[in-house]
């Protein structure tokens, strides 16, 4: 069954301050394969370091309903010009209406060595 996607997305970085955001939509003929996802965020660059806050929901349409919203902290540095460090604290609620294993309500510390090659 065919899905019509639609999405819009825009990114400004403006004297150090950034702002993004995200609108994605999914629709079928079985309301089922809907969805819908969206995403902000602001922040702040200064020199090397970087500060975000991110929020995000996706919702899945038809039954079972699949609705999550994660809320991520996140810090970088751009030790060099082509190598980064990243510390991310994300928390996720779940407010789906089915459980299922990988499901549910999360806390996500992540560290990670970011590179261009």
């Amino acid at each position: 069954m065919p899905i019509r996607l639609t999405g819009v997305s825009g990114n400004i970085h403006y004297h150090g301050w950034i702002a993004r955001s995200e609108f994605n939509r999914g629709e079928s003929d079985d309301p089922r394969d809907s969805y819908r996802y969206l995403l902000i965020g602001g922040g702040y660059r200064f020199h090397t370091l970087t500060t975000m806050l991110t929020h995000s929901r996706y919702r899945r349409y038809g039954e079972p309903v699949e609705e999550r919203g994660t809320t991520a902290i996140t810090m970088r540095w751009d030790f060099t010009k082509d190598t980064a460090l990243k510390l991310q604290y994300d928390v996720t609620r779940d407010r789906s209406l089915y459980v299922a294993p990988f499901f549910g309500e999360s806390r996500l510390l992540s560290l990670s060595l970011q590179g261009v090659f």
